[in-house]
């Protein structure tokens, strides 16, 4: 079994339809085995086939061990944000997008996927609300939303549904799944909105006039989200500095007998 859907490296070689890349480019990818069932196409091994629509120039002035944090965690986030049967928004773009006047709640916002939401929304031109507990609200701020609440909070729902009441509301992001579903769904039916986009499958029905629905990475190669973020989008935004690698990578190790140590 090979394991491993984040990637960052070399390019060093090319299919024959291929003119994005040359060999020798810097590039930060998310495998796609786990889809296609091929373990080529897996991460965690010395050389890795990758889809160039899930692929991305790295900048210069971004390592590896920062890059590789994004693919998977970026991707899923796309998925929930831009995929038409769930929350719908627009796409990013680099510069941002000018306000839109409608705002997304993201719910864990210091999370890998949550950090993503953040950044990949505001760019799409929408103002941000997150949640996060109180020792990453500096962190997420940096991020760019407009407020943090702390989402331990037992009157966390009801200052959410304060904020929003005279704000358009374009959903609600949940990065973590699980405890979230409930304060989620509530927020949802208090405020207004119609659909929570998760991040892990097992909740239950919701009130009736909401919908909540998993996101699934990979869809997004299949309806052209993919290229809009990871090759109209992330190259740029990266290089401008407008979009930051985050969070931050804990390094286990060098090469592939540390896997098992990250692990």
């Amino acid at each position: 079994t090979i394991l491993g859907q984040d990637v960052a490296g070399e390019v060093v070689s090319l299919g024959p339809d291929v003119t994005r890349f040359k060999a020798g480019d810097r590039v930060l990818g998310m495998t796609t085995g786990f889809t296609t069932g091929k373990d080529e196409e897996k991460g965690f091994q010395e050389y890795t086939i990758l889809n160039i629509d899930a692929t991305s120039e790295i900048p210069d002035n971004v390592a590896f061990e920062n890059a590789v944090v994004l693919p998977l965690a970026l991707a899923t986030a796309a998925s929930g944000l831009f995929n038409k049967d769930i929350l719908n928004l627009n796409l990013p773009t680099e510069p941002a997008e000018k306000s839109n006047g409608k705002t997304l709640l993201v719910w864990g916002g210091a999370s890998s996927v949550g950090s993503n939401a953040i950044q990949l929304a505001i760019a799409a031109g929408y103002e941000i609300i997150a949640t996060a507990s109180p020792k990453n609200f500096q962190y997420v701020k940096n991020l760019g939303p407009a407020q943090v609440f702390d989402y331990n909070s037992p009157s966390v729902v009801s200052e959410l549904v304060e904020v929003f009441k005279d704000k358009t509301t374009a959903g609600v992001f949940d990065a973590i799944g699980g405890a979230a579903w409930g304060p989620a769904l509530e927020f949802a039916q208090k405020s207004g909105s119609k659909t929570v986009a998760t991040v892990l499958s097992g909740f239950t029905d919701p009130p009736e006039g909401l919908e909540i629905k998993k996101v699934y990475a990979p869809s997004i190669l299949s309806d052209g989200i993919a290229k809009a973020v990871f090759e109209d989008f992330l190259p740029k935004a990266l290089k401008s500095g407008n979009y930051v690698a985050a969070p931050e990578p804990i390094v286990a190790g060098k090469r592939l007998e540390s896997i098992q140590i990250g692990v």
